[in-house]
């Protein structure tokens, strides 16, 4: 969508965005046939229905008027509609897909989330909940996950930080907690005046005490 790549895999080494789940690209013909081993086939009208006829079909919940997902969101709608899935659309105020993700009223949401490397981050988003300032909405719950995130956030060397990530993406891989589709480029523009160093796009003003006011 726009200017994005595919959320297949971790890009050139960068770690900013390997707490995100490393997805493999599958064929329509294997995805079809993964399809059929767990009792779901197409019928004369190409639509994917279980033995009893009853179609494949579930609900996503969206943001009302925000173009970063609304968008996104008709794509992947009508990419299901060629393979015979019916994906259905609700549209909601943020303010109650926030409330409705906390009770757990929902059968799936389709959203996005800033990618961030930091051990605190990845912590909010996918430990276990152990309070009510916990982001994991999702209520997503994996020992192991918990386990390297602890590993994470204790550990302050970023050369040791890396085999710990590649943990964690292996565990997403074998229990993913959703679905990441994309990730978009981000642009900053700033003025000439400014000699900026920004490693990390996603965390900007971590170098702000280094940033210079050209004499030109």
């Amino acid at each position: 969508y726009g200017y994005s790549w595919p959320g297949e895999s971790c890009k050139g080494g960068n770690y900013t965005f390997c707490y995100f789940l490393s997805f493999f690209s599958l064929p329509e013909a294997d995805l079809l046939q993964l399809f059929e081993e767990n009792g779901w086939n197409r019928n004369e009208k190409g639509r994917l229905v279980d033995q009893e006829g009853n179609k494949f079909h579930f609900v996503i919940l969206s943001e009302k008027n925000n173009s970063l997902v609304e968008i996104p969101a008709l794509l992947l709608r009508n990419q299901l509609n060629e393979i015979g899935i019916d994906m259905e659309i609700e549209w909601k105020p943020f303010e109650e897909i926030f409330k409705r993700m906390n009770n757990g009223e929902y059968e799936a949401i389709f959203m996005y989330m800033s990618a961030e490397s930091s051990p605190d981050r990845i912590y909010s988003f996918w430990h276990s909940p152990t309070s009510d300032t916990s982001l994991n909405y999702w209520n997503y719950k994996n020992e192991r996950i918990d386990r390297l995130i602890e590993e994470l956030r204790a550990n302050f060397d970023m050369q040791d930080r890396y085999p710990i990530y590649s943990q964690i993406l292996r565990e997403f891989a074998a229990d993913p907690p959703g679905v990441f589709l994309f990730y978009q480029y981000l642009y900053l523009l700033h003025s000439k005046q400014f000699n900026i160093k920004i490693p990390n796009p996603y965390a900007m003003y971590e170098t702000i005490h280094q940033w210079e006011i050209s004499e030109n």
